[in-house]
């Protein structure tokens, strides 16, 4: 299990990869529970004959090697614990453990929450085999992200699509503290408008604390909607801190908007401040 964190906070992008890390890092080998000593098969004398004379031969020394998992191990290992998650939530049960915790060692935790969602890629490409029709990663599918904006120099208008074949990660997390406090992974097509009040109600029913302690709730302007907000201000009492998207494009139509100029706007209209909204 320590070995399985390692790789996620190391970023290796395979267990193939992780073993070689191990396999040269005695310290990390301790710090995830294996023993950090090298060890070396013991070399098996043999007798040999040769002309009338017998003499003992040893052959040459095994070379010195680390005790790590083998890939068969740690798949194993990884079957396991995925096994664990679907039939007992272990994972998902242990995030929830740990931010009540946290709740109870920092009395500002959770009061600025956020969401924010990720692309994951499969490894699969995508396409479907011939005979069975299915694609090698069947819980995987299709999701597309679009961005548009307006260069600020030029004023020419610019989107960007893109597309991927896998899952979407759907992350709420304390922004002061960035840390996670509930997740979610669907496959790519999931909407995470919809991800988000499903994951909202879940959270706020199940820790109560929370939603109390929560001031303000921030996401980007992709997910303004009337319904989130006014479920996180008139359900949770918690302020929404999600751009309006209508709003950038009520300044544009505006008689002395520059496309040369960044839009601004203050974050409170009747106060002198530092601190500005851009687009």
């Amino acid at each position: 299990w320590n070995a399985l964190l390692a790789g996620v906070v190391f970023q290796h992008p395979s267990v193939a990869s992780l073993l070689r890390e191990l396999s040269r890092n005695p310290a990390l080998l301790q710090v995830c529970g294996f023993d950090p000593l090298p060890r070396q098969k013991r070399t098996t004398p043999q007798l040999c004959s040769n002309g009338g004379k017998v003499q003992v031969l040893y052959a040459e020394p095994a070379p010195v090697k680390h005790v790590i998992p083998s890939d068969w191990n740690f798949s194993r290992f990884l079957n396991n614990v995925i096994e664990l998650e679907e039939s007992h939530q272990l994972i998902s049960g242990m995030v929830n453990r740990l931010r009540e915790q946290l709740m109870e060692a920092l009395p500002d935790f959770g009061e600025h929450l956020g969401y924010d969602g990720k692309a994951i890629e499969s490894h699969s490409t995508g396409h479907s085999n011939k005979k069975t029709g299915k694609t090698s990663d069947p819980d995987a599918d299709w999701g597309k992200h679009e961005t548009t904006g307006v260069n600020h120099k030029t004023g020419d208008a610019w989107s960007k699509v893109k597309t991927w074949f896998g899952y979407g990660l759907h992350l709420i997390a304390d922004t002061q503290y960035e840390i996670p406090v509930a997740f979610q992974i669907t496959p790519a097509s999931h909407s995470e408008q919809v991800e988000l009040s499903a994951m909202m109600e879940s959270l706020f029913d199940s820790s109560p604390a929370l939603q109390t302690r929560c001031q303000d709730f921030s996401a980007d302007r992709g997910l303004d909607s009337g319904p989130t907000k006014a479920k996180l201000w008139d359900d949770y009492r918690i302020r929404p801190l999600i751009d309006t998207r209508a709003l950038w494009r009520e300044e544009k139509q505006a008689p002395d908007y520059d496309p040369g100029q960044a839009i601004t706007r203050p974050l409170d209209p009747e106060r002198a401040d530092n601190i500005i909204h851009t687009e």
